[in-house]
């Protein structure tokens, strides 16, 4: 493996943004980015806070004149400026980040065996798929440095992590 440092690119605030919410948290992406990713365990986050999530979710779209339970509420989000939009996400980023440090679920990757096959995972796929930067396996989530190799998505390249390690630990 290449001792050379990762290309880092920073996001450009003026560049194209391509917005999207599939899960907890909104996810930006822009071509040549470098991220900051963090992924978990699905047991990471206990079912309590995932409401309280929700109803935070929903407090904020009303406040904003947005209906939480309209199908397009997605897209009414990302209409919204990027300055509108961030203290969301700063408000959801850290319900999250506190409950994953909390160490809620199995926290299988506690066991080093397992911690490295993801370790070894990130590993495999740079330089192919993926430029990896520093990384920390944490007992329940992953938080890692990752700038695309030109023709991938960072979506993509993520899946094949997660796929591959969990066919490994599994």
């Amino acid at each position: 493996m290449s001792k050379t440092p990762i290309p880092f690119r920073g996001f450009d605030e003026r560049g194209e943004v391509r917005f999207y919410n599939h899960g907890i948290l909104p996810h930006w992406r822009q071509t040549g980015c470098t991220y900051f990713v963090t992924f978990r365990l699905a047991d990471s986050i206990p079912f309590k806070v995932l409401e309280e999530i929700e109803y935070e979710r929903k407090c904020w779209l009303k406040a904003r004149g947005i209906n939480p339970d309209d199908v397009h509420w997605k897209q009414h989000l990302a209409n919204l400026s990027i300055i509108d939009r961030r203290p969301y996400e700063k408000l959801v980023g850290k319900l999250v980040n506190e409950s994953l440090d909390e160490c809620h679920g199995t926290c299988v990757l506690r066991d080093p065996a397992l911690g490295r096959k993801v370790a070894e995972s990130l590993v495999h796929f740079h330089e192919i798929r993926v430029f990896k930067g520093d990384f920390v396996v944490m007992p329940n989530h992953v938080h890692a440095l990752l700038t695309p190799c030109h023709g991938y998505e960072l979506a993509d390249v993520l899946h094949s992590i997660k796929s591959f390690t969990a066919k490994e630990i599994n």
